[in-house]
């Protein structure tokens, strides 16, 4: 099975066999491009759930399963920030958390991944509310589960690897020195052009106008959605 190294990492938590996590060829398939359309800066999961076979409805493996849930709670999270995430339009949300809550009463074993997504998601709605305390409180705690993670030999990637996660957050609410610093760890521990992009992003807001260009222009491979996004913030970048 042709899978980067760090997508091993992933896959053997807790030293289970990939086996037991009932995955097909085409479900880990499916679960790396997600992790390769994240790193380019795409904002479409491909992995969907498993759709009803001859014999009844398949059960999607557990990694299929967070990576779903874990995408699709943060793409409506965001989704909502520039209406102020009101809570009539919450109800995506609620139910990518409690997809996520199944999923952990059913598979122990990536109890600390789904809790890591989990609290990504409401830090992201936190953010769109503009509730700064709070969303500062679960990015501590993501923080602290991601680096758990990292002592048992795993790592947190859905919906966002912590660096990534910080930098987008924090440059939501507009604190910038703190994307800053997030985006700039991001781009020493997992260069993406996602993180180059969002360094970019905060030396701009920062006044940092040479410094933005500087970065902007080694995103080489940015796609169009991620450069549309940074567009107002570069525009004077050429």
């Amino acid at each position: 099975m042709d899978l980067p190294v760090v997508f091993f990492l992933v896959l053997q938590i807790s030293g289970a066999p990939l086996e037991s996590y009932g995955c097909t060829a085409e479900e880990l398939k499916a679960i790396r491009l997600d992790l390769t359309m994240m790193a380019r800066g795409d904002e479409q999961p491909l992995a969907r759930p498993v759709e009803e076979g001859p014999h009844g409805p398949a059960v999607p493996c557990v990694l299929m399963g967070l990576s779903r849930s874990a995408l699709l709670g943060w793409l409506e999270a965001r989704a909502v920030a520039p209406k102020g995430g009101p809570p009539d339009l919450l109800a995506p949300v609620r139910s990518a958390l409690n997809e996520l809550a199944q999923l952990q009463d059913d598979h122990s074993g990536v109890a600390l991944e789904i809790e890591y997504a989990q609290t990504s998601i409401r830090a992201a709605v936190a953010a769109a509310q503009d509730e700064r305390p709070e969303m500062e409180l679960l990015l501590t705690h993501a923080r602290d589960l991601s680096e758990r993670l990292v002592a048992r030999g795993r790592r947190a990637i859905w919906p966002r690897s912590f660096n990534l996660l910080a930098g987008e957050l924090w440059l939501e609410v507009d604190r910038f020195d703190e994307a800053r610093a997030a985006y700039e760890r991001a781009v020493v521990a997992e260069p993406s052009d996602v993180a180059l992009v969002g360094l970019a992003r905060a030396q701009a807001r920062l006044g940092r106008l040479e410094a933005a260009c500087v970065t902007y222009k080694r995103a080489s491979k940015a796609t169009t959605e991620l450069r549309k996004t940074a567009a107002g913030d570069l525009a004077h970048c050429r």
